[in-house]
């Protein structure tokens, strides 16, 4: 159970490789150092290797992992179940993604399913379970990683920004659905961030790194928020993004495709 303090005791990490959602486990473990925290997704062998880094990290909390394949909504739900009834979590983080190459992903089908699977419909579906657990039990913390590719898609990404978009949507209105209860959903928007994902990739301006999206979470998520930004000056760029005309917006974005920004 949450404590009298508002820390969460046992947490479930979707997408358990993610380095934005690492970052964030070990700002939950400095909030409360002996929290237990289960790692889930594909491989085991990358689960094992983060597992223990993080232990490593965090010697007094402990670290267990699971195989979760976000792709077959049927087994990772049976997989979720059987992960509650073992454990009662506090707070669930939704960080799994995959970015393919978008060649790729707009012209096969079947990888442009995969990647709705595992950044949308898969979150989706263990996000609505954890939700009503939380909602029955009365409390928890649903954390989800979304992206400001959610909020104006550009023609270069636009399968993956109408996953982040898909989730993005589900979650704000999840949010809002609780305001006043004391289950909480936080919706974190990251610009490009340094991991594997953007590895090789031409830096847009305010890239930042896991660990600050990991501190603008946990800050946030003591004080209530619904959604935040990170970096927050992202927040007030994409207002004005929302407000240009699609032929301007989309200008602006194959200028800075081609010139690296």
């Amino acid at each position: 159970m949450i404590d009298g303090l508002g820390r969460p005791q046992r947490a479930l990490v979707v997408g358990g490789t993610s380095e934005i959602g690492l970052a964030i486990c070990r700002e939950l473990a400095k909030w409360n150092p002996t929290i237990e925290i289960t790692l889930a997704g594909r491989s085991l062998e990358a689960l094992q290797s983060a597992a223990a880094m993080l232990s490593d990290d965090n010697g007094s909390c402990n670290v267990e992992i699971a195989r979760l394949d976000l792709d077959d909504v049927d087994t990772s739900l049976s997989t979720i179940n059987q992960l509650w009834q073992r454990t009662e979590f506090d707070l669930v983080l939704l960080t799994a993604g995959v970015l393919p190459e978008p060649e790729i992903v707009n012209t096969d089908p079947r990888v442009a399913v995969s990647a709705a699977m595992v950044n949308f419909v898969g979150q989706l579906a263990v996000g609505t379970f954890a939700l009503q657990r939380f909602d029955r039990r009365g409390s928890g913390y649903l954390v989800v990683i979304s992206s400001v590719a959610a909020e104006r898609i550009r023609p270069d990404n636009y399968v993956y920004g109408s996953t982040k978009a898909g989730l993005d949507g589900w979650a704000v209105g999840a949010a809002h659905a609780r305001r006043g209860s004391p289950v909480r959903v936080l919706v974190v928007r990251p610009g490009m961030v340094r991991t594997r994902m953007s590895a090789g990739m031409p830096e847009r301006p305010l890239t930042t790194d896991a660990v600050d999206v990991a501190k603008v979470a946990m800050r946030h998520l003591r004080r209530g928020r619904s959604i935040v930004w990170s970096p927050p000056l992202l927040k007030h760029m994409m207002r004005l993004f929302r407000l240009l005309p699609n032929r301007v917006f989309f200008a602006l974005s194959d200028s800075s495709r081609h010139s690296n920004l």
